[in-house]
């Protein structure tokens, strides 16, 4: 009989364990509600940022995801300076047929990181779609470190007959210069954000929104 109600006892201790964990997650829960609820009785604007604070709170890898969108802002909002500049850049062909591929590569970088921290999505997805995202941002820092140095080989070139010079009035190739390292930097700023979105996830749940 005492071995019995040993049993019984061993068999309640992880139901107890898991409904702490549970009044925990509840209690981040409802101090969430209710920061909420005192914030409607705050003009709109106030509500508006509370709201969203604690949306991106409990969120975080929504600031990654919005770096994918401006690192690839970046690269198609400057099109045509890059096109012209790739013209004038002619000792190098495969000029055009990169920035194809590299923005390309900016929207697949999106629709994978949207892939990697959706609600519904499968372990084994995730994973791949973690990979496929790393590997586009290498490839695209690649093809921008590439066209980089190729405007510094073909502007520095000593012979006059294949040296190749900026528009004077538009100046694309240095437009063009400027756009690259801008993506390249916001490239490296949301590679770094995608690394901690996860490690501090647990830890900006914790932090209470206080409405007043």
């Amino acid at each position: 009989m005492a071995e019995k109600v040993k049993m019984v006892d061993e068999e309640q201790e992880p139901a107890e364990t898991i409904d702490e964990s549970a009044l925990a997650a509840k209690g981040n829960a409802s101090d969430d509600e209710l920061s909420l609820s005192e914030a409607l009785t705050l003009n709109p604007a106030k509500m508006f940022f509370i709201r969203n604070t604690i949306k991106l709170k409990n969120h975080i890898s929504i600031i990654p995801m919005l770096m994918c969108i401006i690192s690839m802002m970046v690269l198609t909002f400057s099109i045509s300076p890059i096109v012209n500049a790739t013209v004038r850049l002619h000792n190098d062909t495969l000029n055009a047929f990169f920035f194809f591929l590299n923005v390309l590569l900016s929207l697949i970088t999106v629709l994978a990181y949207i892939n990697v921290f959706g609600q519904h999505v499968s372990f084994k997805k995730k994973l791949w779609m973690s990979v496929l995202f790393y590997a586009c941002v290498a490839a695209e820092i690649y093809l921008d470190i590439y066209f980089l140095r190729d405007i510094q080989v073909e502007t520095g070139l000593y012979n006059e007959i294949n040296k190749v010079t900026d528009d004077e009035k538009y100046f694309y190739i240095a437009r063009s210069e400027r756009v690259m390292i801008a993506h390249i930097i916001c490239l490296g700023v949301t590679t770094i954000l995608a690394i901690l979105a996860p490690i501090l996830q647990p830890l900006t749940r914790k932090i209470h929104v206080k409405a007043k």
